[in-house]
């Protein structure tokens, strides 16, 4: 909606457009209603979700948080679906694990007009952060 530019999986060209450009896709030549190969498409993805994993784990390691693998998986799901997991180390540093996390940080990306499907996602992502295991459909 409002002409994003969304190319598949989440991935919008105002966003990602950069991990285009390297395959030859200008986000500038592309309109919406326009195709791009899905293998590429398939590509970004995966650089997308590497990159925030990798920049996830840095972060984690510079403020010296350990967290289990389902953990920066939920923190990746956030980070590619929000674009950032901006004020995680604080809120984490003052809550932990526990239910007011969820409360005061993994809740805080409801945008108004999408309350359901992002109260899903959000709270699918809190039981892999808290329950290791993922349930979107509940």
């Amino acid at each position: 909606g409002d002409d994003v530019r969304t190319v598949g999986h989440g991935l919008t060209l105002e966003y990602t457009g950069n991990y285009f450009l390297k395959y030859g896709i200008n986000p500038d030549d592309y309109h919406p209603g326009d195709k791009i190969p899905v293998d590429i498409v398939d590509q970004v993805e995966l650089e997308v979700i590497a990159d925030a994993r990798s920049d996830i784990e840095n972060t984690l390691a510079n403020n010296e948080i350990v967290l289990s693998n389902n953990q920066i998986e939920a923190l990746i799901s956030q980070k590619y679906n929000t674009g950032n997991i901006s004020g995680f180390v604080s809120a984490f540093k003052k809550y932990g694990d526990t239910d007011e996390l969820y409360t005061n940080w993994f809740y805080r990306s409801i945008r108004k007009g999408f309350e359901t499907g992002l109260s899903r996602r959000r709270k699918a992502e809190w039981e892999l952060f808290h329950n290791g295991k993922y349930v979107y459909n509940t």
